[in-house]
């Protein structure tokens, strides 16, 4: 997670070196600082902040990052050469980059100060910016991943608390609304920095898949209750595995777990469409079961099983999601023509019509052309932190209201 730098420490013979990119983001203003720190953190760098005033000397020190990233403010005053010329001063070898206005004076001057003073200085990176800017700029400082054939252990994740949820939105396409978000669980390792779940969740049938499962409950309940204090009390989905809501123990303990909130809208559990039509009578009882718990069902991947659903008597499911390969070009007349009695199908069953996976503005008219109720994906946003997301839901109900 982003630190604020608030010390020195005694300066060490050898500086360390880090497995896991380490960042600084100096700039003058918390809230750019925390910003650009979120972003750091979600690429896998240990970030801390610092005003720009901070002792150069001291900071090096304390902390030897590998990336400095430096605010280029065009207000008379900024600090920004005179970091660039300590830096230079105290032998800063590692890398540099500014951030400020496309079309600014500032940025290009200092960009060429940097040069000029032999240090170390990457792309700049020119407001407004993009996650995947960022990204390509810091590309060779994110960390590699562990092989698939060496997944992190799920019980030493969870003593050491690695583990945290990030969350992406779910959009009402029509009107552009925040209306819930899928809780997808992440690993921050210490040394691998931030780990994808294909390198840690363990196979079906693994026992620690319950204890995962349960952390993840119990985190987003958590969440939950940070979000509703902040004003925002929205749907929360989560993707616990099939054979675990076959177990009523786990059922009941699912149910006593939820949050105790009068605002508190339900929650939504994902199983997939191959697990709903290899045994159609048990997913409809869990289905049914469930909602008796304030817990509706929702099937993932409905295109790859579309036929095999259509197929089947009314079912009780709260949402068919239908997955990127046939979202992403949907204005395509035969992925429409796929699409559409999913949408239909969704209609009958009483179903949100979910497309996950929305890029593009194109994609994003074609499926509200369609009937889509509600759409993911990066045109909106990829998954974030609890605490990023729980800003990105206050900056979306100011800009509303």
């Amino acid at each position: 997670m982003g630190q604020t730098f608030s010390g020195v420490r005694a300066p060490a013979l050898f500086k360390p070196r880090h497995i896991v990119p380490r960042a600084c983001v100096l700039d003058d203003k918390p809230h750019i600082r925390t910003f650009i720190s979120d972003m750091l953190d979600e690429l896998g760098f240990v970030t801390e902040t610092a005003p720009q005033a901070i002792d150069i000397r001291a900071l090096l020190q304390a902390t030897n990052p590998s990336v400095i990233v430096v605010s280029i403010s065009s207000a008379p005053g900024s600090r920004a050469s005179q970091v660039l010329m300590q830096l230079a001063a105290e032998g800063y070898r590692g890398n540099v980059m500014l951030f400020g206005g496309r079309a600014s004076e500032a940025l290009v001057s200092a960009q060429s100060l940097g040069e000029k003073l032999k240090l170390a200085m990457l792309s700049p990176l020119c407001t407004p910016f993009r996650d995947a800017d960022m990204a390509s700029n810091l590309s060779v400082f994110l960390p590699i991943r562990p092989p698939l054939a060496a997944p992190i252990d799920v019980a030493e994740a969870l003593e050491n608390d690695w583990l945290e949820l990030w969350y992406q939105p779910k959009i009402d396409p029509q009107r552009l609304e925040l209306r819930g978000a899928e809780a997808l669980i992440r690993m921050r390792h210490p040394d691998l920095g931030v780990v994808p779940p294909a390198y840690f969740i363990p196979p079906s049938g693994d026992p620690q898949l319950s204890d995962l499962s349960e952390f993840v409950v119990q985190r987003a309940a958590a969440d939950w209750m940070d979000f509703a204090a902040a004003g925002t009390p929205i749907e929360i989905a989560i993707n616990p595995p099939l054979a675990l809501l076959r177990d009523a123990r786990f059922v009941d303990w699912l149910r006593h777990a939820l949050p105790k909130h009068p605002h508190f809208p339900g929650l939504v559990v994902e199983i997939d469409s191959a697990e709903v039509v290899g045994d159609p009578v048990q997913a409809g009882r869990i289905a049914k079961r469930l909602v008796g718990h304030n817990i509706r069902v929702a099937i993932t991947d409905a295109a790859t099983a579309c036929a095999s659903l259509a197929s089947l008597p009314a079912m009780p499911f709260a949402e068919l999601k239908i997955d990127w390969t046939l979202i992403h070009g949907c204005s395509d007349a035969l992925k429409r023509a796929v699409c559409m009695p999913l949408v239909e199908l969704a209609d009958r069953w009483g179903a949100s019509a979910v497309a996950v996976g929305i890029e593009g503005t194109a994609d994003l008219e074609a499926v509200r052309d369609m009937g889509f109720d509600l759409v993911q994906g990066f045109l909106f946003a990829g998954p974030m932190e609890a605490r990023k997301f729980a800003r990105t839901m206050l900056v979306r109900r100011e800009a509303a209201g």
